[in-house]
């Protein structure tokens, strides 16, 4: 975990999934839905600050092209939001021509192919080293330590915040 607040928490996900690839979800305490219109728009005024402020650790720590925002909520009960860092040497993969129009078609393709491309990886890791899913879970927090306490610094986010009795 990089980021907290009094209601959300941001933190990196495996690292060959996507470089930067942040999470942000609701601490336990509560649950929120955020307003969707009917063409799929959002009011995301439930984060306050959160989205902007790890957003911004985000760009500063790692300088992507773009970050998309999405809630890929699929079997997860609970409402959190991905930030997935858009890389300049992936831009003909995610956007339409030129400006900021995205192909939707293509960018879910995209994504569908980083997960994928992810879970096989992982997998195919598991099968060669002969270790379980907590194993390989344990070894990438390991490895994304560096990054989290890098971005701990950006976004001001401290130990002492993170170790407060209060928090649950």
């Amino acid at each position: 975990m990089f980021y907290e607040n009094e209601r959300w928490f941001a933190f990196l996900t495996a690292p060959y999934h996507t470089r930067g690839h942040a999470i942000i979800a609701e601490r336990p305490c509560g649950s929120v839905c955020p307003r969707v219109d009917r063409r799929g728009w959002g009011d995301l005024s439930c984060f306050g600050a959160t989205l902007g402020e790890v957003a911004t650790t985000l760009t500063r720590h790692y300088g992507p092209k773009d970050i998309l925002f999405s809630s890929l909520r699929g079997d997860v009960t609970h409402f959190h939001v991905h930030l997935l860092p858009l890389w300049a040497d992936e831009e003909d993969s995610w956007r339409e021509g030129k400006g900021d129009s995205y192909k939707r078609g293509h960018l879910m393709e995209f994504l569908g192919n980083l997960e994928r491309q992810a879970n096989e990886e992982a997998e195919h890791e598991r099968r060669t080293r002969q270790i379980t899913e907590d194993d390989q879970r344990r070894e990438i927090s390991e490895t994304l330590k560096p990054q989290v306490e890098e971005l701990r610094k950006v976004s001001g986010y401290s130990d002492a915040q993170q170790n407060n009795p209060a928090d649950g």
